[in-house]
């Protein structure tokens, strides 16, 4: 997924969302209506995500670093940073669930940190 593609869906999840969230309430739209706000704003921080880390990768490889460390960010693909963003944008989401059913916690926020942390090491070691 290039940068392109992920900015016209941050930009179409945007639209989606704010439609939502503007002309209709939770309850009067019903539980569809719930699962394409919950997909556009997962799609919204995927494209998010997908953006800042590959914009990331590429002030770390304009920095002056070592040629090694140089050769192996550049070695990070498209299709890697597409996987951290995947995991990433669950994140926010996960949080606008936890908090629509009820309070968060401590015990909540670090169960989620630790699931993050988790899948990110599952990418790391398996991608």
């Amino acid at each position: 997924m290039g940068v392109k593609v992920a900015a016209g869906m941050l930009i179409l999840s945007v639209i989606v969302v704010t439609a939502i969230v503007n002309i209709t309430t939770p309850s009067a739209i019903g539980p569809l209506g719930i699962l394409v706000f919950f997909i556009s704003a997962y799609s919204f921080f995927m494209g998010l995500f997908y953006i800042l880390l590959f914009f990331l990768r590429q002030i770390i490889i304009r920095l002056k670093i070592s040629p090694a460390r140089k050769v192996a960010i550049e070695s990070i693909g498209g299709a890697k940073l597409y996987y951290y963003a995947t995991v990433l944008a669950l994140f926010p989401v996960i949080y606008i669930g936890i908090q629509s059913m009820g309070s968060v916690g401590v015990f909540e926020m670090t169960l989620l940190t630790l699931f993050e942390v988790i899948a990110c090491f599952f990418v790391y070691k398996r991608y």
